[in-house]
């Protein structure tokens, strides 16, 4: 690329140039305003949103299991006719397994937190470093 060349370019076709910069100045002014009285035109309209997750102490959504829950005669019943595996809750050593659809929800979840102004505030400062 040679620097010289683009001015001597652009030093000839200068009418050019300044008649397009007048145009667009020109333009944008009659965009922005109505011409007789030279009013703005248009409103302004604000607009925020936010998302508040509140949760209790120690971060619950961030469990991969949820707590025991009693089962019901009828829930049981239903489970050992649908052929489903009954949880023993006699056992307090048995490992609990999470509902494999919590995890897509825990993913929309933290996708969003990751996406937060706080998170990208840090990582925008520890790029800096």
């Amino acid at each position: 690329m040679n620097l010289g060349r683009h001015f001597s370019v652009l030093w000839r076709f200068k009418l050019v140039m300044v008649a397009g910069l007048l145009l667009g100045l020109v333009l944008a002014l009659l965009a922005a305003f109505s011409v007789p009285d030279m009013k703005r035109r248009g409103v302004e309209q604000w607009q925020s949103q936010s998302d508040i997750m509140i949760t209790q102490k120690g971060f619950p959504w961030g469990r991969v299991t949820l707590p025991d829950q009693a089962i019901t005669p009828a829930a049981r019943e239903a489970l050992e006719d649908s052929g489903q595996v009954v949880p023993d809750q006699s056992n307090k050593n048995q490992l609990p397994f999470a509902d494999p659809g919590r995890f897509s929800q825990l993913a929309l979840l933290y996708s969003t937190l990751a996406y937060s102004d706080q998170v990208r505030l840090s990582l925008s400062f520890t790029c800096r470093l």
